[in-house]
């Protein structure tokens, strides 16, 4: 049949309605699952094909006190996602001759300098982006990812001194730990940091214009504020913000949903991009076998150089997660279907809702009908019921927590002053409006009963509670003891 003008302008106009139609059936869907959840947060959702984007929406609020809506342009924090931007990295860095990943990292500085090099040996770049180092290390993150405090001494002296071997030795184990290592022989061998590679090897190349691994350079018009609750009428803003300081190689990026359409595009059709095709498609491919307890969701069944490697809907499916409080973002991709979606949040207990938008965009765009309309009529009961739980769980912990009673032997001032540790660094800890209130650089953190003597509930991650005990000699608070570290009283 020859194709005659009016038959291609027909086909086009029909192409056009599809897409029309699927936008707005997408539009709507996630517009009813946020009403389902009581819109506890706000949205940017992006679909890219190796063609460009599909579809780029924001939805809520970025900042509530300032009347701020979501845009495709908002800028959000994606925390754990970060490890799939550095794995690219990673491979690209190979494809070039500047990185082994089969390499023992001993034999790159500044471990070659690292007495003991026993701890390291055997353990290659490869192992540390694919979380089967077998090493973790207890301080690092508090450090890194919340407090700020540091130097960049006292993480190489942390990091060869405190750095230890897990009892299932070379295994995956998902941690922090391996990025924060590839962060710091990045620097003592390229003279270069992650974030200023990850600048000149992706995000440029990629036209990434308003990602960055910097929160002092956000410049977005307007910044994704972070935000927890469980009831419209009592979410408040997190106090705790990503600053430079914190901003580390295993969750340190903030983003938007059209950059992050342009990261997932690059996967897309590599041979097409500014990237190493081979190094595109190794930094994705499956080095080691693992399932995910956070989700069934994907059908997870391994782990490359920063994803997460599963199915959904009968195609391979390569997917990361990023939680941190007050966020929670989900980057995924279809290799071979050709289809990539963007959710960022700025509640962190958005992930169901995001795995739902995320399953109905790939239903929708590969025509899954009958799935589409499954998740039409069940996923906003569903998430309600979810909700629902949430809430009952809220309250129980609430009620309990309202039951404790201070056991504090001294009264509440001579609990206050600074403390050291020679690994954590100082907390001071001071008595604002009769509650006790204790900081350790970014962290802030009000100190609740807890039902043992000297004892005290502290959140030094929001939402995240742990105790602290203190000691008391001769009428006197001398230290108190934070899991196994102890800070001694300094003033």
């Amino acid at each position: 049949m020859k194709i005659t003008p009016l038959i291609l302008f027909c086909l086009c106009t029909l192409s056009l309605t599809a897409q029309i139609d699927k936008t707005e059936r997408l539009t709507h869907f996630i517009e009813q699952t946020l009403a389902a959840t009581d819109h506890l947060t706000g949205l940017s959702v992006a679909i890219t094909n190796p063609e460009g984007t599909l579809y780029a929406k924001g939805f809520g609020y970025a900042d509530r006190a300032q009347q701020e809506m979501v845009t495709p342009k908002t800028s959000f924090y994606i925390a754990s996602c970060t490890k799939a931007y550095n794995g690219l990295l990673a491979s690209i860095l190979a494809a070039e001759g500047q990185l082994e990943l089969s390499r023992p990292i001993y034999s790159y500085r500044p471990f070659s300098s690292f007495e003991r090099q026993d701890l390291f040996a055997g353990i290659t770049v490869m192992d540390l982006l694919t979380h089967q180092s077998g090493l973790d290390n207890p301080y690092l993150s508090t450090l890194l990812a919340y407090s700020g405090e540091y130097t960049d001494a006292q993480v190489l002296r942390l990091i060869e001194e405190e750095t230890q071997a897990n009892e299932t030795g070379k295994a995956f184990a998902y941690t922090n730990f391996g990025y924060y290592l590839l962060d710091v022989l990045l620097q003592a061998e390229l003279g270069k940091s992650w974030r200023d590679l990850l600048q000149e090897k992706v995000f440029g190349p990629l036209d990434m214009e308003h990602t960055t691994a910097y929160a002092s350079k956000v410049s977005t018009p307007n910044k994704a504020v972070p935000f927890d609750g469980l009831y419209p009428d009592k979410l408040l803003p997190v106090y705790l913000r990503k600053v430079d300081a914190t901003m580390h190689a295993a969750g340190g990026l903030m983003t938007m949903g059209e950059d992050a359409a342009r990261f997932l595009a690059c996967y897309l059709a590599p041979e097409q991009g500014p990237f190493p095709t081979a190094a595109v498609r190794q930094s994705y491919e499956k080095q080691v076998s693992t399932a995910h307890e956070f989700t069934k969701a994907f059908n997870a069944d391994g782990y490359g150089l920063g994803w997460r490697t599963g199915a959904y809907a009968e195609q391979a499916l390569v997917y990361h997660f990023g939680g941190y409080p007050g966020f929670f973002s989900s980057l995924s991709f279809m290799p071979e279907a050709g289809l990539g979606v963007a959710v960022l949040a700025n509640n962190n207990i958005s992930g169901a809702l995001a795995i739902r938008i995320t399953q109905y965009a790939y239903d929708l765009y590969l025509g899954n009908e009958g799935a589409v309309k499954k998740h039409e009529r069940q996923a906003a009961r569903q998430l309600k019921k979810q909700l629902r739980r949430y809430r009952k769980w809220e309250s129980k912990h609430l009620s309990k927590m309202a039951k404790r009673t201070w056991q504090l032997t001294l009264p509440k001032a001579a609990y206050t002053g600074a403390f050291r540790n020679p690994h954590l660094g100082e907390v001071t800890i001071a008595l604002e409006a009769d509650e006790l209130v204790a900081r350790m650089g970014q962290i802030r953190t009000v100190a609740t009963p807890y039902p043992h003597d000297n004892c005290a509930r502290v959140e030094m991650a929001p939402g995240s509670g742990m105790v602290i005990c203190f000691g008391v000699e001769d009428g006197k608070v001398v230290d108190f003891s934070f899991g196994r570290d102890v800070f001694e009283r300094v003033e």
